[in-house]
């Protein structure tokens, strides 16, 4: 990042490998828009400023671990004139990034089947079909009305799952920790009758192991490359014909 002026920024974009320019919105308090995110401003000192990335929600800053990541943008000349780097380098993962997501493998490891100890990927869990009966598409969830941005995307992939030749009609939406090795566990669901809630649970654990763990090759979600547990959404619908 390279500071300009008191209105904009300029942010290095290794997709299209040069330094892009975005404006930047004072809202209130310390809480700043740019590239279609909103941050509040933690630190600034010489050549760096630590931002904190929010999810806002109806000018509502939640208050849990969506808004609970930090970033820390340094100066060009800092970049090029201290640490003797580049920008290009300077995102390669290191060794501490390794032995970091190594050790939450491992935490999430000791308990497969909880979200608290699952974690987004930076490559989202993947779906292939193993039968014709059943179609798989990756949702595009981004609504920034409704406080759902690019970074809602990564963090919470969600997925449309059609099963043809079904038992009966049927539509649920679910959420669902995928472990390291593809394994489907439920999480949660909606139910508005408390006397229903087993029935409902064996209905969609069924539906998970008769169905999804059997018509499709799940890939769990990886970051550096190595797999993990992650969270996910299902809507799962399915069809007599």
């Amino acid at each position: 990042m390279q500071f300009v002026s008191n209105d904009s920024v300029l942010v290095y974009s290794p997709q299209r490998n040069k330094m892009q320019g975005f404006h930047l919105i004072y809202d209130h308090g310390d809480v700043y828009n740019f590239a279609g995110e909103w941050f509040r401003i933690k630190k600034i000192e010489k050549d760096s400023m630590q931002m904190q990335r929010l999810s806002i929600k109806g000018h509502v800053i939640a208050q849990d671990i969506r808004s609970d990541v930090r970033m820390t943008f340094y100066s060009e000349h800092y970049i090029k004139d201290v640490l003797k780097s580049t920008v290009a380098d300077l995102q390669k993962p290191s060794a501490a990034d390794t032995a970091y997501i190594r050790e939450m493998v491992r935490k999430s490891d000791l308990n497969p089947t909880k979200a608290s100890s699952a974690f987004a990927g930076t490559q989202a869990v993947a779906f292939k079909p193993l039968s014709q009966v059943v179609r798989v598409e990756k949702l595009r969830t981004v609504d920034k009305l409704n406080g759902k941005s690019e970074s809602y995307d990564y963090l919470y992939p969600e997925y449309r799952v059609e099963i043809h030749k079904a038992y009966q009609d049927f539509g649920y939406s679910f959420t669902c920790v995928v472990d390291k090795h593809g394994k489907i566990y439920l999480d949660s669901f909606r139910n508005d009758m408390p006397e229903y809630y087993e029935k409902r649970k064996k209905v969609l654990e069924g539906i998970i192991e008769v169905y999804l763990q059997n018509l499709l090759q799940v890939t769990p979600a990886k970051t550096l490359g190595i797999p993990h547990s992650s969270l996910i959404t299902l809507n799962v619908a399915g069809r007599l014909k």
